[in-house]
Parts: structure tokens; sequence; C-alpha cells
């Protein structure tokens, strides 16, 4: 999705350039970085599925070792309970951050156009 934004960005910033003769190199050069960064995102998406993997593993020893510590009467069982909490949160994390991020974008925009028509009262 950002990277579809980023290409249409490309394509306007292409479109308006007033030079001909460089508008090709430019374009060329913009799409040769915007490569780069899709494949840069693409390394960090599958390291942080490792990375995720990782310390889920190390919670559940974590949490069985305190389990098995105050004599719960079955650690292993219960440790997937906060670990599966661990997982869930991390893999949900992006999707709450956005939904949060499109209510305040929402807002301001209705607080704007608010503020426009009070500004528009005051001028009547």
């Amino acid at each position: 999705m950002l990277t579809a934004v980023i290409r249409k960005k490309v394509d306007i910033f292409t479109q308006t350039q007033d030079l001909p003769n460089t508008q090709d190199t430019n374009r060329s050069n913009i799409e040769f970085r915007l490569n780069q960064i899709e494949a840069e995102l693409e390394n960090s998406k599958k390291y942080n599925i490792k990375e995720t993997a990782a310390l889920s593993i190390i919670t559940y020893g974590v949490c069985s070792s305190i389990f098995l510590a105050i004599g719960n009467d079955s650690p292993l069982l219960n440790a997937f309970i906060p670990t599966t909490g661990f997982v869930i949160s991390t893999f949900v994390k992006d999707k709450i951050f956005n939904l949060f991020q499109r209510a305040k974008n929402c807002l301001n925009c209705f607080r704007s156009s608010n503020k426009q028509e009070s500004d528009i009262e005051q001028i009547v």
C-alpha cells in the first residue's frame, strides 16, 4: 500500500518536471530507489517475523520458569497464555496503529471543516 502511494507520487513528480531532457533519467533514478526501498521493506518484514518467533520462544521459556517456580499446577500449559498474548499484540500492533492514525486524521479533518464554517459565520 505504501509503495503504491509512493509510485503515484513519483508519476505525478515526473510528469510535472520542467526539464524534458532529464525527465527520463530522474524517473529511472527514482524507480531504482523505489525498488531498493521495496526490497528493504520485504527484508525487514522477514526479519520481524524471525524476531517475533525468537521472542515468543524466550517469552514461553521465561513464563514457564516463573510458573514452575511459584508452584503452578501446569506451568508448561499455562505459559501459552502470555506467549499467545505477546504474539497477537505484535501482529495486530500495526493494524491498530493505522486505525488510530485514520481516526486522528478524520478528527483533524472534522475540526478543520468546523473551523472553516465558524470563519464563514464570523464573516457573515
